[in-house]
């Protein structure tokens, strides 16, 4: 197994405070170019998960946070082979101008969507354009740990091949705290868990040939679509659902991921409905 040789969630939240303050004394988007460039060079030797690539939805995301979570992503030891950025329609101008600043690096791809079609379609539309069997999703205000794609990596390697692969988050910024979901997810932590969590969506690793099997994400207005999907999965047999026991990813508890609390909040009535039909799944 690849050891994960650097403290986290420590060293992640001193890389943010970092990189949220790049460069000093020019404007991130007028350094972005050089950034990319020097970071080509850096990663050039690093070894490469040639099935993996990595997703980053974006909606008007704060360009310095965003700088951060690709940094996380291109600063991995295993490197994914693709990182695509899928951009809803975003019209936060320092947003657009950060995008287009990237837009031409070898290392990172761009997508754009013509308007803002939410969360569901945007997964569907960055997952018909995934070349590898597996992608990883990360928030855009979230930061990977460097290990994360090692620890993936290892675990495809060992076992059978997931339907969902996860891992446990850090939360930084509002709260602080750490998630404990089960290594292996059963029938019974579904009808039963709190809510709906028990696993996290940001940073989790989807077999695309699962996922797209079942029609993909759809588009939720009140319910969680990665509890929605899940549901879906489970239901038509796709029940491999694992968790690492491992903290690899940092949490941005910011005043936006509120926002999506409170929108997930106003669904708990069709959530009492969704959990209906999970009593409905045959044990697994």
């Amino acid at each position: 197994m690849t050891a994960l040789v650097e403290p986290f969630p420590t060293i992640t939240i001193d890389r943010t405070r970092q990189l949220a303050h790049f460069p000093e004394g020019r404007p991130l988007v007028e350094s972005v170019g050089d950034y990319l460039r020097k970071t080509e060079t850096a990663v050039a030797g690093r070894p490469v998960a040639g099935a993996i690539t990595a997703i980053v939805p974006v909606y008007n995301t704060d360009p310095s946070m965003l700088h951060v979570a690709l940094d996380s992503l291109l600063a991995q030891i295993w490197r994914p082979a693709y990182i695509l950025v899928i951009d809803d329609g975003s019209d936060r101008p320092d947003t657009q101008a950060y995008l287009a600043a990237i837009a031409d690096s070898p290392l990172i791809h761009v997508l754009r969507n013509p308007r803002n079609l939410s969360l569901g379609p945007t997964m569907n539309r960055a997952l018909d354009a995934c070349p590898t069997p597996f992608a990883l999703k990360l928030d855009s205000d979230d930061v990977a740990h460097p290990g994360l794609v090692a620890a993936y990596c290892d675990h495809l390697d060992a076992r059978p091949t997931p339907d969902v692969l996860g891992c446990q988050f850090t939360a930084f910024g509002e709260s602080h705290f750490t998630t404990r979901h089960p290594s292996r997810v059963t029938r019974n932590h579904v009808v039963r868990s709190p809510g709906y969590w028990f696993m996290n969506h940001t940073g989790v690793l989807l077999n695309r040939d699962s996922l797209q099997a079942v029609g993909g994400y759809r588009a939720m207005r009140g319910l969680p679509e990665d509890y929605d999907l899940w549901i879906r999965m489970m239901r038509a047999g796709y029940y491999r659902f694992v968790n690492l026991d491992q903290s690899l990813v940092a949490y941005r508890d910011s005043p936006a991921a509120l926002h999506r609390n409170f929108r997930r909040g106003i669904g708990r009535l069709r959530l009492m409905a969704a959990k209906a039909s999970a009593r409905l799944l045959p044990p697994f």
